[in-house]
């Protein structure tokens, strides 16, 4: 698995024993400077992305199923739907850790959607990319409240979307956290 070494004191490593061998296991990333040092827990953001990575590659084995194929098989229907609830929900256990460290807003008052949007303004990633991730987050509350109104179309388009908008989000948190 490969490991990159974002400089600065930050470490993004698919394994997690290379971040290890650096002795950057259980630190937080101090952002900022002078009085104004802001604490990401590196450590968490790390085995999320690591998480979504092993999801994503899972998930491109569903990618080329017809429709039929995915909602003829209970299996295949709902380890798509896993997948999916999986990488959106953690992206956006990481949005509100950064929010919450980074951004002067209580998390609270924000909607899943929206911490896809504050990212962008917090410059984590373009405006335009947070405004097509951000409806990810209403398909993650349809798959994790059950809606029964999932359309398998809807449902199998979510695989390739997921996947390029996934990694590009892994990528744009990482080039955000080594400027930082």
């Amino acid at each position: 698995m490969p490991s990159i070494n974002l400089g600065n004191n930050i470490f993004y490593s698919l394994s997690g024993a290379a971040a290890e061998s650096k002795g950057y296991s259980n630190v937080g990333l101090r952002l900022g400077s002078g009085n104004n040092i802001i604490v990401l827990n590196k450590e968490f953001i790390q085995r999320k992305l690591f998480l979504n990575q092993k999801d994503l590659e899972y998930l491109k084995e569903f990618e080329g199923l017809s429709i039929d194929e995915i909602a003829r098989d209970p299996g295949k229907h709902a380890a798509v739907e896993r997948y999916l609830e999986r990488l959106i929900s953690r992206a956006i256990d990481i949005n509100q850790h950064i929010i919450a460290e980074k951004i002067d807003i209580t998390v609270g008052t924000l909607t899943y959607r929206d911490t896809f949007l504050k990212l962008a303004d917090a410059g984590a990633y373009p405006k335009e990319f947070a405004e097509k991730i951000a409806p990810s987050a209403g398909l993650r509350n349809a798959l994790v409240h059950e809606y029964n109104n999932i359309d398998p179309e809807m449902l199998r388009k979510s695989i390739g979307e997921a996947i390029q908008e996934y990694n590009d989000y892994a990528r744009y948190i990482i080039a955000f956290l080594e400027k930082e």
